[in-house]
């Protein structure tokens, strides 16, 4: 590859961690033209290089060396050199990135890769928030420390909207290149919802797409039980997936999610219901509001009082004398 292609051979897929990118990239993975292997990871680190290297030059530092369009043509065709030998070596036309938090960069991707496709995936979020605090007790019983939004409720419902409102700024920005895959349609109509991603792709559909548990594992050969098994990896989309919040989320932490999200205007229009169905007396709701705001708010202060220590020299001389 001696020219930039401009992204026509990429399929970025992102979302929220747990709402359902594996999945579709084990679909995507099963068609002939598409190697979906497991994820790449670093795809967000170059993007962020990107944006700091287009910073200094705002800031007239670098702007004697290179100017926005290198910077952008340059990491684009780096990027592109990095991936495009995964589908060669598979014979195949696409390669598919599925690391989820590239719908951080959905937007700066767009503008890197005119010619790419890309796949937004959406969860409930009651069923999101169950998956990674699940994954954050397998970490404990491993006796391993997992990321902060596998561990704390709070956390986890931030992550979750800041991938979802990613998402949709960067659909806004251009619905004509992204497409929005919601989990539960794929497990309530699977071949009817894959037949609608093989349209906008532009390639046939087959219904051995659906059939995961007859493909590789390229995609997950990593799994390590803690994020997921291959047996339930490989599984078909299955319907009885949908509703395993129900036995795990407790009523306190199902309204949690509802106060954190209530007004985020996405739900409604992804028609996601989050209202508590329990009926709870006034009496409850106000000790559940004020458990919920009483948390967050000693949670905030911890997170700045640990970013002032750290960004603050003398403190950490301080802290490191006392901890001798």
């Amino acid at each position: 590859m001696d020219n930039p292609q401009l992204g026509s051979r990429l399929i970025f897929v992102g979302g929220s961690p747990r709402s359902g990118t594996t999945m579709i990239q084990m679909i995507l993975n099963n068609h002939n033209q598409i190697s979906g292997g497991p994820e790449f990871d670093r795809i967000p680190d170059i993007v962020k290089l990107r944006d700091l290297l287009k910073e200094t030059i705002d800031s007239g530092r670098i702007k004697e060396y290179c100017t926005h369009e290198q910077i952008d043509k340059e990491v684009s065709f780096f990027i592109e050199r990095l991936l495009y030998p995964y589908a060669v070596k598979n014979n195949t036309f696409f390669v598919s990135e599925k690391t989820p938090w590239n719908i951080l960069y959905f937007s700066q991707l767009i503008t890197l890769f005119p010619k790419a496709k890309f796949i937004f995936c959406v969860r409930d979020p009651r069923s999101v928030v169950n998956s990674m605090l699940q994954v954050g007790k397998r970490y404990e019983l491993s006796n391993q420390d997992g990321p902060a939004f596998t561990k704390n409720i709070y956390v986890a419902v931030q992550t979750l909207n800041k991938c979802n409102q990613s998402g949709f700024d960067a659909l806004y920005q251009d619905s004509n290149k992204i497409l929005l895959v919601q989990y539960e349609k794929i497990l309530q109509n699977p071949e009817y919802e894959t037949q609608k991603i093989c349209t906008f792709l532009n390639i046939n559909f087959y219904k051995r797409l659906l059939a995961l548990e007859e493909g590789n594992d390229k995609t997950i050969k990593l799994a390590d039980g803690i994020w997921g098994n291959k047996q339930n990896l490989m599984a078909r989309p299955d319907i009885t997936r949908m509703h395993t919040w129900k036995k795990k989320l407790s009523l306190y932490q199902q309204f949690f999610i509802y106060e954190c999200l209530k007004n985020e205007t996405y739900l409604q229009k992804m028609d996601y219901d989050i209202i508590p169905k329990e009926q709870l007396s006034l009496f409850k709701k106000i000790v559940y509001k004020i458990r919920i705001y009483s948390y967050t708010f000693i949670y905030r202060l911890f997170k700045r009082m640990t970013s002032y220590i750290k960004s603050n020299r003398k403190v950490k001389q301080l802290f490191s004398y006392y901890a001798e």
